[in-house]
């Protein structure tokens, strides 16, 4: 079943000086115009055109993607940066295989949630040791919304994500510090 939005969350881990520089290209900051922030997914295609017309037309494919409601924590910790935005009926999974390849110090954690609960997805782009790489077919469990947080598949699987997770933003976090 297809949905009308993906919602998809992201969360950066890695040294300080890369997810700047990431920030910096494929964050769109609006103008005084009033624009929102968006991801720039167009920035990508120039990057990609010269490596091969196969990989230009993936990423295009995305590129079309709209991106809304565009959002990041205004508290970051050093090492670690989250953002979200929604997408029509998928993540783009191409760009974001591609933007693994451009920043390989950089470990992508992702989440995406179709608004009808028809899929979601989780895992991660560079996956830490121990890590899962990133899947979009999984169904969503009944009890998601329920309790005391959005579990993944199961509590103790969600668990020993979250436990990976306070690692790898320590270790960028030391990482970050010893700039």
């Amino acid at each position: 079943m297809i949905c009308d939005e993906m919602w998809n969350s992201v969360t950066l881990y890695g040294r300080q000086a890369e997810i700047d520089r990431f920030k910096e290209l494929f964050i769109d900051v609006p103008d005084d115009d009033g624009d929102e922030t968006l991801l720039a997914f167009d920035a990508i295609l120039p990057i990609a055109r010269a490596e091969s017309l196969e990989l230009f037309g993936k990423i295009a494919r995305c590129a079309g993607f709209q991106t809304w409601t565009f959002r990041d924590s205004i508290k970051q910790i050093l090492g670690t940066y989250y953002f979200a935005f929604d997408t029509g009926n998928r993540f783009p999974v191409p760009v974001f295989n591609y933007l693994a390849i451009l920043f390989p110090e950089l470990a992508f954690d992702c989440y995406c949630i179709a608004d009808n609960d028809s899929s979601m997805g989780f895992g991660w782009f560079n996956p830490p040791p121990g890590g899962e790489d990133f899947c979009d077919e999984h169904s969503v469990p009944v009890d998601h919304w329920e309790g005391n947080g959005r579990y993944r598949i199961d509590p103790i699987a969600h668990e020993q994500h979250e436990r990976l997770r306070a690692l790898v933003a320590k270790q960028a976090y030391d990482l970050s510090v010893g700039n």
